[in-house]
């Protein structure tokens, strides 16, 4: 499901982040800034403890100076990108943020790519101890925008500017060649060139998606409809070893973001998750209780999630209050937990439940009239 392209070069952008050992003047990662329609690169470097204020700050100096404000730009959900700072930054500056769906980066398949051959390059590029990699982005990034690319068959820079530019190998080979005189007018090549560009970036995301779809599921959900979650990727408490299921639910779809995300209904234990899952990431459910009503009920054991609410501790969901006892001076009540057995039901003391609503409702069924004239008959 490509994005639409852009109409105008410099208009929308794709951001995203790499981090690398850090080097001698204390630059620790790289921010990726790729424009959509010329593929034109932009290389800052930054720091991992770098906040919202210092993004914002990269992102005028290496896109909004030399190319004004764009209207949009693609990115995944880094913390400091959907922080208050950057989101009123934006704003103001009349830049939409498109972010991509959760823990799936080929939405910005574009950023991804350039940051593997810009790890490829630097690789070649730095000493044995990696700590001066950052002397060298600048002449890479001058590189990567005087390569051709293959979606545009151009150089990103000849598109920008209409011609293409100086090189420090075209001085060293100046005396080998002889001067290359202007044959067309500047304004024609830079129109013939965008025109070819787009057209090019059409036929390859054309390409692109038909070469996705050879591995597409033919899946597509309603809001209401039941889905299995893919734990890859989730950082689950007690969930990430390899005999772990591969998908927990099910879970039900609150909304349809597009053909190709949809918004779930998240129990309090993934809270921390954001909501938004790509279709890759789920899968329909099939009630098996409903096709087989004889067979044992199976119990999927969602797993705890450590939140900020519980001050890191893990949690999980009170079913019911099912008993009740007194331990000296002390009450006791019998919890049984959501989507557990009942044989991991677990005594606990009333500190640990008073607030909660299943214990308002068993001590509502306990204080209904028929349930006090039960007690009274079996005393007698």
């Amino acid at each position: 499901m490509p994005l639409p392209l852009p109409e105008r070069p410099c208009t929308e952008w794709t951001q995203d982040a790499v981090s690398l050992p850090k080097t001698k003047n204390g630059y620790d990662s790289v921010q990726v800034f790729v424009e959509r329609l010329i593929k034109l690169k932009h290389f800052a470097v930054t720091r991992t403890t770098d906040g919202a204020a210092e993004l914002a700050r990269a992102f005028v100096h290496h896109v909004v100076r030399p190319h004004g404000v764009p209207e949009s730009i693609v990115s995944d959900r880094d913390p400091r990108l959907t922080a208050h700072y950057y989101d009123a930054l934006s704003k103001l500056l009349g830049v939409k943020i498109k972010m991509s769906t959760a823990r799936h980066p080929q939405s910005d398949g574009q950023s991804e790519i350039e940051i593997k051959t810009l790890v490829t390059a630097l690789r070649a590029y730095a000493n044995d101890h990696r700590n001066d990699w950052d002397e060298y982005i600048d002449m890479l990034e001058l590189g990567f925008n005087c390569t051709p690319q293959a979606s545009t068959g151009r150089a990103p820079y000849e598109l920008l500017y209409g011609y293409k530019p100086r090189l420090p190998i075209d001085v060293a080979l100046a005396a080998l060649k002889g001067d290359n005189p202007a044959a067309v007018a500047r304004a024609e090549r830079m129109r013939d060139a965008f025109q070819f560009a787009r057209t090019r970036l059409l036929e390859a995301q054309e390409r692109q998606e038909r070469n996705a779809n050879r591995h597409r599921r033919d899946a597509a959900f309603a809001v209401g409809d039941q889905v299995l979650l893919s734990t890859e990727g989730l950082q689950l408490q007690d969930y990430n070893d390899k005999l772990c299921g591969r998908f927990i639910g099910p879970f039900t779809i609150k909304a349809v973001v597009n053909r190709n995300a949809y918004t779930l209904a998240l129990p309090p234990q993934l809270k921390p998750l954001h909501p938004q899952f790509n279709i890759d990431k789920l899968k329909r459910y099939h009630d098996g209780n409903t096709a087989f009503p004889s067979r044992p009920r199976r119990y999927e054991r969602p797993p705890p999630v450590a939140t900020a609410e519980s001050n890191g501790d893990e949690e999980w969901v009170v079913d019911r209050i099912v008993a009740q006892r007194k331990m000296g001076r002390s009450t006791q009540y019998l919890v049984a937990w959501r989507g557990y057995p009942p044989e991991e039901n677990l005594w606990l003391p009333h500190s640990l439940v008073k607030d909660l609503e299943a214990l308002d409702e068993w001590e509502r069924i306990q204080n209904e009239p028929h349930r006090k004239g039960w007690r009274r008959a079996s005393r007698d």
